[in-house]
């Protein structure tokens, strides 16, 4: 299936992917679904792929990301985590600060519809 992405929001995506891998292996370890977790490295190799050429005259092209069915649904499933983490975490910091940038959530809610589109249709 075809996500198509702007690059900003791939590496947004990609971020977060690479900040959380070691919550993530420790979760696929548990549940011992080692599979699980070479998918997870393998959609981040796609990424990085996908913008190895970012720079500032391409920042907002559009990206053709091609996923299988299990790939969407892992890609799905960890934006929807990190959503309600990260949520909860800026409640948190929000009561104590007003000035909270939230910019990077809403990229990685836009792919979450655009996934859910795809899975929908």
């Amino acid at each position: 299936m075809n996500l198509i992405i702007e690059k900003t929001e791939v590496a947004s995506l990609l971020m977060v992917m690479n900040i959380c891998r070691s919550n993530v292996k420790k979760h696929f370890k548990k549940q011992n679904k080692n599979q699980m977790l070479e998918a997870y490295d393998s959609i981040k190799a796609h990424l990085q792929h996908n913008i190895a050429d970012l720079n500032e005259e391409n920042i907002n092209v559009q990206c053709r990301l091609l996923f299988d069915l299990k790939e969407l649904h892992l890609v799905h499933a960890f934006i929807s985590w990190y959503v309600v983490r990260t949520r909860r975490l800026l409640e948190k910091v929000n009561r104590k600060n007003n000035q909270v940038d939230d910019h990077q959530l809403k990229a990685l809610i836009g792919i979450r519809q655009k996934i859910e589109v795809l899975l929908d249709g």
